[in-house]
């Protein structure tokens, strides 16, 4: 009777030592923590050091270990290189933080790289893989100029050279010397292009000409 008293008592001192220790790892000081920072991305323009001060700043005042990741990920959130990221703790004492910078999704033509946040960033010099050029025909650079941009970008090939916006919210494409003017229903117009543009080239028009495709039915075209 009495063994099993003493088992039932070191069992109950067990679960309490580890309440006790989940409870202080919970809520002590963050202060001094080792962090690992995984970094991806072009423009590589995320300042680390400033960012790890800030994280360092936040350690000094918080205690509870979810509300810390809470707030560096609220931090992270509020930095305008970064596109995504993720926060995670690993045992003992390591908060891991992924970061993803923000994607150029096109080159705008007298302004800069478009990122996928609609952030314009202007780097002089630098070449993407599938960032295409693009300019803009009386119109401005704003929210929804980037979201036409972004729409269109999954109907793109290499063979594509350059995409002007115009001013009433057509696109104008140029693939080889020939320039295709279209609207945004792309599920049919690019169809209709990379068949015009082919039966062009059969034909050997290679002189530079518009095909206007916006309000062609059928296969008919409109050469202006």
């Amino acid at each position: 009777m009495n063994r099993d008293i003493v088992i039932h008592i070191s069992g109950f001192l067990l679960v309490l030592g580890l309440v006790f220790i989940a409870l202080y790892q919970g809520f002590k000081p963050y202060g001094g923590k080792s962090y690992q920072i995984n970094m991806t991305g072009s423009f590589l323009l995320v300042n680390q050091e400033d960012l790890l001060k800030r994280i360092n700043d936040l350690s000094a005042s918080v205690k509870n270990r979810q509300l810390f990741l809470n707030q560096i990920e609220k931090l992270l959130v509020s930095e305008p290189y970064i596109g995504s990221s993720n926060v995670r703790y690993n045992w003992p004492d390591e908060i891991v933080i992924d970061i993803q910078e923000i994607v150029p999704k096109a080159l705008i033509r007298g302004h800069g790289f478009l990122a996928s946040n609609c952030m314009v960033i202007n780097y002089q010099g630098m070449n993407f893989e599938n960032v295409y050029l693009f300019e803009l025909k009386d119109i401005g650079l704003n929210k929804s100029t980037c979201q036409k941009i972004i729409k269109i970008q999954p109907y793109l090939t290499n063979e594509i050279k350059l995409v002007t916006l115009l001013s009433n919210g057509d696109y104008r494409l140029v693939i080889d010397d020939v320039q295709y003017v279209i609207s945004d229903d792309f599920d049919k117009m690019f169809a209709r292009v990379w068949r015009t543009h082919h039966g062009l080239w059969r034909r050997g028009l290679s002189d530079p000409l518009i095909v206007d495709l916006r309000y062609s039915s059928g296969g008919a075209v409109s050469l202006l």
